[in-house]
């Protein structure tokens, strides 16, 4: 049995300016409430590090005193330049943590799903196509041993709607 509880975290790509701040908030509460049932040095972010959700992942679990797992820096193509190089010192700060343990590879879904207790899905429910994915995830997560649904395992669901008005 591990004595520490890992958490990932799984999201669609764009995150709606405006609701930026709300997501790190709550991840950050998530965070401090896991952390005083569990204690911080018990729970580690594991983060592949991708994009904008798991950024703010990544940062409130540091700041609320979790360990933090994190793969190789890769920046999407997709980025401006200046987004990138931001993504860039963000990441080199977070790697620098005394609480940041960098894995050698990068980190794919499966692998998140897989090392992972605590699963955190963030992701627009009224998009069809992201829902069925985000549905398949969810299974993936819970399925256990010869068919058994996992009991151990958490899913946090977080509804973010891409389309704000």
């Amino acid at each position: 049995m591990r004595n520490i509880l890992r958490i990932g975290t799984l999201s669609q790509p764009e995150i709606p300016e405006q609701l930026e701040a709300l997501i790190e908030a709550i991840f950050r509460e998530q965070f401090k409430k896991l952390s005083l049932i569990l204690g911080q040095k018990n729970i580690s972010l594991v983060s592949a590090y991708e994009d904008k959700a798991n950024e703010f992942a990544c940062i409130s679990a540091i700041e609320e005193g979790l360990n933090l797992e994190i793969g190789p820096l890769q920046i999407a193509s997709s980025l401006d330049e200046t987004d990138a190089k931001i993504r860039s010192k963000i990441y080199r700060v977070l790697e620098n943590q005394p609480a940041t343990t960098v894995v050698d590879q990068q980190l794919s879904k499966s692998d998140i799903i897989s090392l992972c207790d605590i699963l955190i899905l963030v992701f627009d429910k009224s998009d069809l196509d992201k829902f069925s994915m985000f549905e398949l995830i969810r299974e993936s997560f819970f399925e256990g041993q010869q068919g058994y649904p996992a009991t151990e395992k958490l899913s946090i669901e977080i509804n973010m709607p891409v389309e704000c008005h």
